[in-house]
């Protein structure tokens, strides 16, 4: 099992850790592969890069940081699921 211990309002510098800034670089420097429900592709893109820009232009003039891209792509999950057939039963009320 993997463990990540986020540390926040400078307690990583005494000990050495990485800062905010290092975080997001890291973070935006990945490649994840997304799923598309519509097309039920997958498909392997800078998807956390593209998610970096959108949320830069619209905290312009400052940058996203890795909370902003975390917390955007937690939103992003969870509308995906959504789409799921599994995620609610079907209903003939409507």
């Amino acid at each position: 099992m993997r463990v990540t211990a986020l540390l926040g309002a400078g307690a990583s510098v005494d000990i050495g850790g990485p800062l905010s800034v290092d975080l997001t670089y890291r973070v935006r420097a990945r490649v994840q592969e997304i799923y598309d429900p519509k097309t039920q592709n997958i498909n392997r893109v800078p998807f956390l890069n593209e998610v970096s820009t959108k949320l830069d232009n619209y905290f312009s003039p400052e940058k996203s940081h890795f909370e902003d891209i975390f917390y955007a792509l937690e939103s992003l999950s969870s509308f995906t699921r959504g789409w799921r057939p599994r995620t609610i039963k079907n209903s003939n009320l409507i």
